[in-house]
């Protein structure tokens, strides 16, 4: 019983070293700083409608984004990674249009083959789920 509390403490011990290790590695690559972007449609986001203009993005930690513009208008983008086969091949916000409406979906950086995908409201899934074109914005870090 004392070698299986042991091994069980060891193992414990390892699991959490090695994630403390990882943590800031992760943290630093993810940190990509100040993004700009002229959008040149209204779009929807975190369940508010923004319209057309210049906005900076700004990462807070690893899974929320600052998205704001002129006249202090803006959001805070909650998000979860996404993977593609091929690193991204621009910076850039892709948005899904239907109908009148584009809807923020995901931010990618170039290079990146892990990007971030915007949490969808509930009001919205359905809609999306009916024929959309993809649009993409590209971003620039100046």
């Amino acid at each position: 019983m004392l070698s299986f509390l042991k091994h069980a403490f060891s193992v414990t011990v390892l699991g959490w070293a090695v994630l403390l290790a990882t943590a800031p590695v992760s943290f630093a690559q993810s940190r990509t700083g100040e993004l700009k972007a002229s959008i040149p449609f209204p779009f929807v986001v975190a369940n508010q409608t923004l319209p057309a203009g210049k906005y900076t993005i700004t990462p807070l930690g690893e899974t929320v984004f600052r998205i704001h513009g002129a006249g202090n208008l803006g959001a805070l983008v909650h998000t979860h990674s996404t993977e593609r086969t091929e690193p991204a091949s621009a910076t850039k916000m892709v948005f899904r249009r239907y109908r009148d409406t584009q809807l923020l979906s995901e931010i990618w950086i170039v290079g990146n083959r892990i990007g971030r995908q915007v949490f969808v409201p509930a009001a919205k899934k359905e809609a999306e789920s009916q024929k959309t074109v993809e649009v993409a914005v590209l971003l620039s870090t100046k």
